[in-house]
């Protein structure tokens, strides 16, 4: 693999990486905050009252992101009955069903009673007692025992298993629909073991919570000892959770199962979610006098697809002294035996047409012979630049990485009639992004052309590589490029930066910029997926992943004729929808890949892959939580 070496020369400054917003993390902080209750018997004591505060503050403002799992595809974290009755028997289908109620209910009830005792216990001294008997009552307490062994068996027990369910759940999803338009598997198993760690924090804590209630009205020292054995209970739980969930996760921290990308429009409209590349050759006319066509078709009421089946004239109206350009569709540019070399090509100049259109000028579709642009096409001279879309750009689009700024999405985009890459940018700060500062880079003012800042298509470069580029541990997604490869093909490269170390710990600054390319960039092996004589994209309904990364590339051709979009295309399309990450977050790989249908042309369309950092504790959490006081029969165990 070639790799271009940038180097950010600082010192090597480390940032912890997030302690207060780490959920295993927090586990060491309430145990802290009960035992600190269980030393003192009086609630009413200073020491207790800031303990009490502390843990509201743990909960509603450290702890805030983590309090509700949102993905669409779960009711209160219920799966689907479509899975669930293919999937689990009878009494699986019950306990999971139960799994769930007790979560949402513990979660609903914290984040109601709970959160006000904790705010003013005072104030509500007159319903508190419901509070007590509710969490008191011994079925809420097997509830919690139940929702903890649901998540803690030993793998391979044979014993009912969310953690097992859901991922089952998961990767059938992969297996339908791709897990299109959804979070990457990894992430959203990610999500259930939080939400999973919240339950059973906020369940306990309400428990230990309403023992502490309890000693207002003394039988303290009783109180004190089932303060005790819930709280062995709980670090024991807590324990058995975070090695089971790591298992799990571990499991699934496949490449596949950390990618993202968009499910099919439900209607594709040139400019609003797809690129077309187009060609025009024209020439302009001066003249002061031009008799309307009476059969011209005004192309303002047409939609962007629409080609005339002849030529194209543009012209101002209240002015024609201005003269005419006449302009005709070219896509044959892009044909297998396209040859512009013939001797007779030779007069033509290689001046194209730009800027002779202005803003306020009509293009209409007239009959005539203009036997001069024919000629031009099919030398390819004299493109019209002002209204056609085959220049790529190859600048290099990246962020500010010296001051931690990642890429968190892409896009296809035109800029004056140049096809580009934009890329949205976040801030990160302690290994989280600044919602405020996420924006989307554009190229500005950069001018159209320029030699070595753009690629002019055609028939000798005209196809794409197709690849995923991840990049190592330690490096989030800076940046990302085309460039042209030996075999003048398009291929997609991606700048990495060294954000994170081995430990989790992040830097202040970046400490290195690299750009990684495909590691059979300019391969002979690769496979063309022959796209030729198909049919419009836009006439598919479905369309699916057709190329493997490394294996393929693909050729620009000419589609049929298409009654729906009234041309022949020159395809793939691009799809230009923006790949954003939700929440904006960093991300440590790109694609680009050829989705479409047998029978159909289809659309080049870009991935990518979820970050590679782990958010587990990068302390020993498990033996953390041992090591910490523990309490058998109501007394302390060193």
């Amino acid at each position: 693999m070639n790799i271009k070496i940038f180097t950010v020369i600082c010192l090597p400054i480390y940032l912890p990486a997030i302690q207060s917003a780490n959920i295993e993390e927090a586990a060491v902080e309430l145990i802290t905050c009960f035992e600190k209750l269980i030393a003192n018997n009086n609630l009413l004591k200073e020491n207790s009252l800031s303990t009490l505060k502390n843990i509201k503050e743990l909960f509603f403002d450290k702890l805030k992101s983590y309090d509700r799992y949102k993905d669409s595809l779960f009711d209160e974290n219920r799966l689907p009955q479509k899975f669930s009755d293919g999937k689990m028997t009878e009494q699986e289908s019950a306990d999971h069903d139960k799994f769930c109620d007790v979560l949402h209910g513990i979660d609903k009830m914290f984040n109601g009673d709970v959160e006000r005792y904790l705010d003013n216990y005072k104030a509500y001294a007159e319903d508190i007692d419901s509070f007590i008997e509710e969490v008191s009552d011994y079925s809420f307490e097997q509830d919690l025992k139940f929702l903890v062994a649901a998540v803690s068996q030993n793998p391979g027990s044979g014993s009912f298993d969310e953690f097992n369910v859901t991922s089952l759940f998961l990767q059938s999803e992969v297996d339908i629909d791709d897990n299109c338009n959804k979070p990457p598997v990894y992430e959203r198993l990610f999500k259930f073991y939080e939400k999973i760690l919240m339950g059973v924090y906020q369940g306990y804590t309400a428990m230990f919570l309403a023992h502490e209630y309890q000693k207002i009205k003394g039988s303290g020292d009783g109180l004190r000892t089932e303060q005790k054995f819930l709280l062995t209970e709980f670090k024991n739980s807590v324990i058995r959770i975070i090695e089971t969930g790591h298992y799990h996760l571990n499991l699934t921290d496949e490449t596949y199962k950390r990618m993202y990308k968009n499910c099919d429009a439900l209607e594709w409209s040139e400019g609003r979610n797809y690129i077309r590349v187009k060609n025009y050759v024209a020439y302009y006319e001066q003249r002061t006098k031009w008799y309307f066509d009476p059969n011209a078709d005004y192309l303002d009421t047409k939609e962007p697809e629409y080609e005339c089946s002849g030529i194209r004239a543009n012209f101002n109206r209240l002015d024609l002294p201005q003269g005419i350009v006449y302009s005709m569709y070219c896509p044959i540019v892009f044909l297998e035996n396209f040859n512009s070399e013939d001797t007779s090509c030779r007069k033509y100049g290689w001046n194209n047409v730009r800027g002779y259109k202005k803003e306020n000028w009509t293009s209409a579709c007239i009959l005539g012979d203009h036997s001069e642009l024919e000629k031009l096409c099919a030398c390819d001279k004299q493109v019209d630049n002002d209204i056609s879309v085959r220049l790529l750009s190859l600048r290099e689009y990246y962020t500010n990485s010296s001051d931690n700024r990642v890429v968190t999405g892409i896009r296809f985009a035109v800029e004056k009639n140049v096809i580009t890459l934009q890329i949205q940018e976040g801030h990160l700060v302690n290994g989280e992004i600044d919602p405020s500062s996420v924006k989307w880079r554009t190229d500005g003012g950069h001018p159209a052309g320029g030699p070595t800042q753009t690629v002019r298509l055609s028939y000798k470069i005209r196809g794409f590589n197709l690849d995923d580029i991840e990049i190592p541990d330690g490096q989030f997604v800076t940046g990302v490029k085309f460039v042209v490869t030996k075999d003048d093909r398009i291929s997609i490269a991606v700048r990495g930066s060294v954000i994170y170390n081995s430990e989790g710990s992040f830097y202040s600054s970046s400490v290195g910029d690299r750009w990684f390319y495909p590691s059979k960039i300019n391969s002979t092996d690769r496979m063309n997926i022959d796209i030729s004589a198909r049919k419009n994209p836009r006439d598919s309904e479905l369309i699916y992943e057709l190329s493997k990364t490394g294996q393929h590339y693909v050729n620009l051709k000419v589609s049929f004729f298409s009654e729906k979009s009234h041309n022949a295309a020159i395809v793939p399309f691009l799809d230009s929808r923006p790949l954003e990450t939700l929440p904006p977050a960093p991300i440590s790989g790109l694609g680009l890949f050829y989705k479409g249908k047998p029978g159909y042309a289809g659309f080049l369309t870009l991935k990518y892959f979820s970050s590679q950092y782990k958010r587990f504790s990068r302390s020993p959490i498990v033996s953390i939580i041992s090591n910490m006081k523990n309490y058998t029969n109501g007394y302390l165990v060193n």
